[in-house]
């Protein structure tokens, strides 16, 4: 997970981010989608290889640091890995809701839609 100043991104331009978190290695996101849960901020991030992840906004706000050095397993900041793997896509339904579309293990496609307290 990286972040980027806003005023940095302009057409042309190169921009440098900062790594926050390493959620888990050779492990590329789907989607990201920000969601609320008890009015707080989430960011929901579906993934190749990994189960969904969910992160507070409160988390990444506190994260001063930077990842600079290859980890093992995951760094910086907490997240949640959430019990949906396989999410192929993932987008915004409305504040709380989210639709997904998630690859059984028998090859499958299913498209759900999320309850609003467990995504």
């Amino acid at each position: 997970l990286v972040l980027f100043a806003m005023d940095d991104l302009k057409p042309g331009a190169s921009a440098k981010g900062r790594t926050i978190a390493e959620m888990g290695n050779q492990n590329t996101p789907a989607d990201m989608i920000w969601l609320k849960t008890d009015n707080k901020d989430f960011l929901v991030m579906a993934n190749d290889r990994r189960p969904a992840a969910k992160v507070s906004h409160e988390e990444i706000q506190r994260f001063e640091g930077s990842l600079t050095s290859k980890v093992a397993t995951t760094a910086g900041v907490n997240f949640t890995a959430l019990p949906y793997e396989k999410v192929m896509q993932l987008d915004k339904l409305d504040d709380n809701r989210a639709v997904v579309i998630q690859k059984k293990a028998n090859g499958d496609l299913d498209l759900w839609t999320s309850d609003g307290k467990n995504i």
